[in-house]
Protein backbone atom coordinates (compact mmCIF):
# COMPACT_ATOMS: atom_id res chain seq x y z
CA UNK A 1 0.00 0.00 0.00
CA UNK A 2 2.46 2.38 1.05
CA UNK A 3 5.02 1.34 -1.99
CA UNK A 4 3.23 3.52 -4.92
CA UNK A 5 3.34 6.39 -2.33
CA UNK A 6 7.22 6.16 -1.53
CA UNK A 7 8.04 5.16 -5.20
CA UNK A 8 6.12 8.43 -6.04
CA UNK A 9 6.86 10.59 -2.85
CA UNK A 10 9.47 12.51 -5.41
CA UNK A 11 6.78 12.99 -7.90
CA UNK A 12 4.58 14.30 -5.91
CA UNK A 13 6.78 17.12 -3.30
CA UNK A 14 7.00 18.18 -6.97
CA UNK A 15 2.71 19.44 -6.81
CA UNK A 16 2.55 18.55 -2.90
CA UNK A 17 4.24 20.25 0.18
CA UNK A 18 6.96 17.58 2.07
CA UNK A 19 4.77 17.86 4.78
CA UNK A 20 1.45 16.77 3.28
CA UNK A 21 3.35 13.83 1.51
CA UNK A 22 4.23 12.76 4.55
CA UNK A 23 0.74 13.08 6.22
CA UNK A 24 -0.47 11.11 3.21
CA UNK A 25 1.98 8.24 4.28
CA UNK A 26 0.78 8.09 7.91
CA UNK A 27 -3.29 8.39 6.93
CA UNK A 28 -1.97 5.38 4.74
CA UNK A 29 -0.71 3.30 7.26
CA UNK A 30 -3.30 4.54 9.74
CA UNK A 31 -5.90 2.91 7.88
CA UNK A 32 -4.33 -0.24 6.98
CA UNK A 33 -3.39 -0.82 10.62
CA UNK A 34 -6.78 -0.42 11.43
CA UNK A 35 -8.07 -2.41 8.58
CA UNK A 36 -6.32 -4.93 9.59
CA UNK A 37 -6.95 -4.78 13.50
CA UNK A 38 -11.09 -4.77 12.39
CA UNK A 39 -10.81 -7.89 10.47
CA UNK A 40 -11.46 -6.08 6.99
CA UNK A 41 -7.95 -8.06 5.92
CA UNK A 42 -7.38 -11.96 5.99
CA UNK A 43 -4.82 -12.18 8.26
CA UNK A 44 -2.26 -14.88 7.24
CA UNK A 45 -2.48 -17.34 10.35
CA UNK A 46 -6.27 -16.82 11.01
CA UNK A 47 -7.91 -20.24 11.93
CA UNK A 48 -10.91 -20.99 9.36
CA UNK A 49 -13.34 -23.82 9.29
CA UNK A 50 -11.09 -26.45 7.73
CA UNK A 51 -8.51 -26.18 10.76
CA UNK A 52 -11.79 -26.91 13.03
CA UNK A 53 -11.23 -30.57 14.36
CA UNK A 54 -14.01 -32.50 15.98
CA UNK A 55 -13.25 -32.77 20.05
CA UNK A 56 -11.44 -29.35 19.82
CA UNK A 57 -11.90 -26.87 22.96
CA UNK A 58 -12.26 -23.13 22.13
CA UNK A 59 -12.93 -20.29 23.75
CA UNK A 60 -16.00 -18.05 22.41
CA UNK A 61 -17.79 -15.06 22.69
CA UNK A 62 -22.30 -15.77 22.60
CA UNK A 63 -23.19 -13.11 19.56
CA UNK A 64 -26.66 -14.19 19.81
CA UNK A 65 -29.37 -16.13 21.78
CA UNK A 66 -32.32 -17.48 20.36
CA UNK A 67 -35.14 -19.88 20.87
CA UNK A 68 -33.23 -23.16 19.29
CA UNK A 69 -29.93 -22.48 21.46
CA UNK A 70 -27.11 -19.74 21.06
CA UNK A 71 -24.37 -18.64 18.15
CA UNK A 72 -20.87 -17.92 19.70
CA UNK A 73 -17.95 -16.76 17.44
CA UNK A 74 -15.27 -18.95 17.83
CA UNK A 75 -12.62 -17.46 15.85
CA UNK A 76 -13.25 -18.76 11.85
CA UNK A 77 -15.27 -15.83 10.72
CA UNK A 78 -18.68 -18.15 11.14
CA UNK A 79 -20.42 -18.56 14.14
CA UNK A 80 -21.05 -21.82 15.67
CA UNK A 81 -24.33 -22.84 17.43
CA UNK A 82 -24.71 -24.75 20.89
CA UNK A 83 -28.10 -26.14 20.27
CA UNK A 84 -30.67 -25.33 23.50
CA UNK A 85 -29.94 -29.31 24.31
CA UNK A 86 -26.13 -28.31 24.08
CA UNK A 87 -25.78 -25.50 26.70
CA UNK A 88 -25.62 -26.80 29.85
CA UNK A 89 -25.66 -30.44 31.71
CA UNK A 90 -29.14 -29.42 33.07
CA UNK A 91 -32.34 -28.96 31.23
CA UNK A 92 -32.64 -25.92 30.11
CA UNK A 93 -36.29 -24.37 28.92
CA UNK A 94 -34.66 -20.70 27.57
CA UNK A 95 -31.58 -20.07 26.16
CA UNK A 96 -31.60 -16.86 27.53
CA UNK A 97 -31.81 -17.89 30.89
CA UNK A 98 -28.25 -19.62 30.49
CA UNK A 99 -26.20 -17.23 28.31
CA UNK A 100 -26.67 -13.59 26.65
CA UNK A 101 -24.94 -11.72 24.01
CA UNK A 102 -21.07 -10.83 25.20
CA UNK A 103 -20.60 -13.80 27.70
CA UNK A 104 -17.73 -16.18 27.40
CA UNK A 105 -17.73 -19.51 26.44
CA UNK A 106 -15.70 -22.62 26.80
CA UNK A 107 -17.33 -24.66 23.85
CA UNK A 108 -16.12 -28.10 22.02
CA UNK A 109 -16.26 -28.66 18.56
CA UNK A 110 -19.63 -31.43 17.95
CA UNK A 111 -19.93 -31.69 13.90
CA UNK A 112 -18.26 -29.06 11.01
CA UNK A 113 -20.16 -29.26 8.23
CA UNK A 114 -18.06 -27.30 5.30
CA UNK A 115 -20.25 -27.48 2.57
CA UNK A 116 -23.72 -25.75 4.56
CA UNK A 117 -21.25 -23.83 6.35
CA UNK A 118 -22.60 -24.64 9.73
CA UNK A 119 -20.37 -25.32 12.82
CA UNK A 120 -22.24 -27.19 16.08
CA UNK A 121 -20.97 -27.04 19.58
CA UNK A 122 -21.68 -28.21 23.25
CA UNK A 123 -21.03 -26.10 25.74
CA UNK A 124 -21.73 -29.15 28.40
CA UNK A 125 -18.60 -30.23 30.88
CA UNK A 126 -19.70 -33.45 32.01
CA UNK A 127 -20.25 -36.85 30.72
CA UNK A 128 -22.91 -36.10 28.11
CA UNK A 129 -20.81 -33.97 26.29
CA UNK A 130 -18.52 -36.61 25.48
CA UNK A 131 -21.51 -39.09 24.74
CA UNK A 132 -22.94 -36.37 22.16
CA UNK A 133 -20.05 -36.10 20.16
CA UNK A 134 -19.35 -40.05 19.90
CA UNK A 135 -23.15 -40.14 18.49
CA UNK A 136 -22.29 -37.91 15.67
Amino acid sequence: LLYPLAKRGRQMTRILPYDWVLALAGFALGLYQWMFEADLIQRAGDPTMNDLVVGMVLSGVVTNVTAFGAFVDVGVHQDGLVHVSQLSDRFVNNPADVVKPGDRLQVRVVEVDLQRKRIALTAKTGADASESVGRR
